[in-house]
């Protein structure tokens, strides 16, 4: 992979999904025992269904953070200082300005240190350890989302940084800046491509967060569209999503573009689309 050196952190269970050198030391009938005794006391799911009135009470702080976030763009912003704010939605590569925007932004916010651990997960596997993990189950809180899976198993994902209190500080700072320059730019909605391919079956996506891409050619490489037949579903799509559902593009996410040229968007998965 392209993360030569670093490492994952995944559930014991999906060890199955794997494949290790035929020299490799296996552990003993009892170590085994003792993982999968752990692995049952964690197989309770933790159920958090984003509630419409939640939704809309979030809606609202962020709509009330975005005024604060305005008036930072206007007095601050090197994007803005830069003349007339246009954003080329066609463009393979971030923008400077805005990453610094970003920073100094969630600095004063207090909330730089976690933009920073949940860019990096992500970039790396979003799956990998709980830490967004917490993040999505902060955001169903918030009703901006649903949360249906196996319950954390980390003590500390909700303490230091991790913290409820700061995680939702960062989520409606981070939404509130990013709605408020592609309004400047000039949108309220922006073309979006996702593709996917499996050896399983197909099956029902949640309400969660999902990545995708501004660049249709980027979606296409996930996607193996022939006759492979170990491939048993695959699709490419194409869609309209409003800004206010974005959470995290390459436009503004400098870690989304020291390695992987994928124009990628984080988006909240809302039902908009079927995937």
């Amino acid at each position: 992979f392209e993360d030569k050196g670093r490492h994952w952190e995944i559930p014991a269970e999906d060890i199955s999904s794997y494949q290790f050198e035929k020299s490799s030391k296996k552990l003993s009938k009892e170590e085994v025992m003792v993982i999968e005794s752990k692995c049952r006391l964690f197989s309770e799911k933790a159920v958090i269904p984003g509630l419409e009135s939640e939704f809309k009470r979030t809606a609202q702080l962020i709509q009330d953070k975005k005024e604060d976030a305005k008036s930072w763009f206007q007095s601050q912003s090197q994007f803005v200082k830069m003349g007339e704010p246009r954003l080329d939605l066609h463009s393979t590569t971030g923008i400077r300005p805005l990453y610094n925007d970003l920073e100094s932004y969630l600095k004063i916010n207090g909330v730089l240190d976690l933009e920073k651990k949940t860019a990096c997960q992500f970039l790396l596997n979003p799956r990998s350890g709980e830490w967004i993990k917490g993040l999505r189950i902060v955001m169903a809180e918030m009703g901006l989302l649903d949360f249906n899976e196996k319950r954390p198993r980390t003590k500390d994902i909700f303490q230091g940084i991790g913290c409820k209190k700061k995680r939702r500080q960062y989520i409606i700072s981070r939404m509130a800046f990013l709605q408020v320059f592609l309004e400047l730019a000039g949108y309220k909605e922006v073309q979006l491509f996702r593709g996917m391919s499996t050896e399983g079956a197909w099956y029902e996506t949640p309400r969660t967060l999902v990545s995708v891409s501004f660049n249709p050619e980027a979606a296409k490489s996930f996607s193996q569209i022939d006759r492979n037949e170990q491939i048993t579903c695959s699709y490419l799509v194409k869609f309209v999503y409003p800004i206010e559902n974005l959470f995290m593009t390459f436009f503004e996410t400098k870690a989304f573009n020291d390695r992987y040229p994928e124009q990628e968007a984080v988006i909240l998965y809302r039902t908009k689309v079927t995937f």
